[in-house]
């Protein structure tokens, strides 16, 4: 069974990253992107992913409001959250 696979990033760059780490990552994956919090808020209407991660600097919502408005609907409250930033 694949493992469902969030990323959200602003930064194009970060996530094309991300996926070339994956790639390496043994086991099937299906990785999702979103590159702002509310196009995220979107494709988890649609979407129950195993792992969400989230850079900590988004800008029009922030991480911290993403993740309790994850944590809101019961159908994500499984999935693992790691928030990054490329900015530490």
């Amino acid at each position: 069974m694949k493992k469902r696979v969030l990323l959200i990033d602003e930064d194009k760059d970060q996530l094309v990253s991300f996926l070339e780490i994956f790639r390496h990552v043994q086991g099937p994956l299906k990785c999702t992107q979103a590159f702002s919090g509310r196009q995220a808020i979107d494709v988890l209407q649609h979407t129950v992913p195993d792992f969400i991660f989230i850079d900590y600097d988004l800008s029009e919502i922030d991480a911290v409001q993403l993740v309790s408005a994850i944590r809101f609907h019961s159908k994500l409250r499984e999935a693992k959250v790691y928030l990054y930033s490329g900015s530490i």
